[in-house]
């Protein structure tokens, strides 16, 4: 106690109360705990997005000697969308004491193995999800009929530039008709997988497994949908900004880049199904 206690007991405390009051032991461990919360929910979301990034860039690089994701892409992610959604994050208020669980004096205070687990696995899924898209999209996400170019089935034209056997897929198209839609939709997806795994990253320090957890706080809403319109107001009206295709995407194909982000959802609550069986 700041005003009662001994000059000892201050000497040797962590913490002091300014007030001697007993209420205020309970709101120091509140928000002690929510800003550890906090470091928590900055580092799954960070470094499930470094490694994304890095895993599409390296694994596309090595097969395909090019990359989906541009400079600008990176820079886009790194400088304005991951800081705002890892800043909404913040906000809001600590729960009560008996709804969040005090760390063990064994644990890693910044992450836990529990949360280690998360990120592998939900970089893992995100990767997969993300490459299979580049390698495979011209045979599921449609494409309008009079678009041009497409592929022959009615699908979206692969947006690569040689297939892995050395013949020339897009390159031949890139002069006349610019960025393809393939790579355009690759980029919209890995934009919605980061958005909608901040919903995640919010409720990454609590350890039960929810059916769906939504956040409380209206400023993380306000940055969500910043970020969400703000990609398709990029794409669709200055796509040079993003090295996107000129003509932007379609009604369908948003659809798709949507449907994989909020896949994310599902994936990280299957995530914590998992190791809440194997901790069992």
């Amino acid at each position: 106690m700041g005003i009662s206690g001994t000059d000892v007991c201050k000497e040797a405390s962590d913490i002091i109360i300014l007030d001697d009051n007993f209420a205020s032991v309970v709101k120091s461990i509140q928000w002690g705990r929510f800003h550890d919360s906090n470091i928590q929910k900055f580092v799954y979301h960070n470094l499930t997005s470094m490694i994304v990034a890095f895993g599409l860039v390296v694994t596309c690089s090595l097969l395909l000697k090019e990359s989906p994701l541009r400079v600008s892409h990176l820079m886009l992610m790194s400088l304005l969308v991951n800081p705002a959604l890892l800043f909404s994050l913040t906000f809001g208020r600590p729960n009560l004491i008996a709804r969040v669980h005090p760390f063990q004096r064994n644990s890693s205070l910044i992450v836990p193995t529990r949360i280690s687990k998360q990120i592998v696995l939900m970089a893992v899924y995100q990767l997969a999800v993300l490459l299979l898209l580049v390698f495979a999209a011209e045979r599921f996400v449609p494409e309008d009929l009079d678009f041009v170019p497409r592929s022959d089935n009615g699908n979206i034209a692969c947006g690569r530039s040689m297939a892995l056997n050395g013949d020339e897929l897009y390159r031949q198209h890139v002069t006349a008709y610019g960025p393809s839609r393939h790579f355009t939709i690759v980029l919209a997806a890995f934009v919605a997988l980061q958005a909608f795994n901040s919903i995640n990253a919010d409720s990454v320090s609590n350890s039960k497994s929810k059916l769906l957890h939504v956040p409380r706080s209206r400023m993380f809403w306000l940055v969500f949908l910043g970020v969400m319109c703000g990609l398709f107001v990029v794409i669709q009206f200055v796509p040079g900004l993003v090295d996107a295709n000129r003509h932007g995407l379609t009604s369908l194909q948003w659809g798709v880049a949507l449907a994989i982000g909020l896949s994310a959802l599902v994936a990280d609550r299957a995530i914590r199904v998992v190791l809440d069986v194997l901790a069992a």
